[in-house]
């Protein structure tokens, strides 16, 4: 009986160092590729959302529960994530190279944790944050707070500095231009792959949405690398 009941301890403890060598092995994860990516209080879909993550994203891996993740982004939001959408971080980044070599560089992936904090905050004229912005004081608010950068005041300053990149150069940390009003330059986001960027809508406040989009399509100007 002693004997059954020791043997049966030593292969338990022999699991769950196993797991947690698996879970502390990887260290770091990286986003696949998806839209978005829910974060969530706990290890199932019944928790509630408490952020969002994006394709490319470096996160650390602190624990697992059955096929889910507990993970910390690089702005330090900790939360539950699906097993499935994260990948290796060491071979993901030498199969997506051009991609990963950008958005893995922390302070990118800060600057779209701190942008993801906003979504829902309102659209004000000439308000800088926390609480409301304008678009492209939503961009300095963002640029600094995440990276210590400080951008020009409007979105027609902003386009004018950083190296100028095409459309199909785009970046996740790129601003993006856009004319709303026909005279020029006039609105600023920032891209987040998958043709998504995020920005204070004049009409629905801080949001994240697709640059082929028929309305963005159209009005789509320039964009601006500001992080190399």
């Amino acid at each position: 009986m002693f004997k059954r009941k020791t043997i049966t301890v030593l292969v338990t403890a022999f699991i769950v160092i196993s797991n947690i060598q698996t879970i502390y092995g990887l260290e770091k994860g990286i986003i696949k590729q998806c839209d978005y990516l829910n974060i969530r209080s706990g290890p199932s879909t019944s928790y509630k959302v408490v952020s969002k993550t994006y394709t490319n994203n470096t996160v650390e891996i602190l624990g697992k529960s059955g096929s889910w993740y507990k993970i910390k982004t690089s702005g330090n939001i900790e939360g539950w994530v699906s097993s499935k959408y994260i990948g290796s971080y060491k071979e993901t980044t030498e199969e997506v190279k051009g991609e990963a070599l950008i958005t893995a560089n922390s302070s990118i992936n800060k600057i779209i944790d701190i942008a993801n904090t906003k979504i829902g905050k309102p659209y004000k004229w000439g308000s800088t944050g926390p609480n409301s912005f304008d678009c492209s004081g939503f961009t300095s608010y963002i640029y600094q707070n995440g990276a210590g950068i400080n951008l020009p005041r409007t979105s027609v300053a902003q386009s004018k500095v950083g190296s100028k990149i095409s459309r199909n150069q785009l970046k996740s940390g790129d601003l993006v231009f856009f004319n709303t009003s026909g005279k020029g330059i006039s609105h600023v986001g920032m891209y987040i792959g998958n043709s998504k960027f995020i920005h204070a809508s004049t009409s629905k406040g801080v949001r994240i949405d697709s640059l082929n989009s028929s309305y963005y399509k159209s009005r789509f100007v320039s964009a601006s690398r500001i992080i190399k």
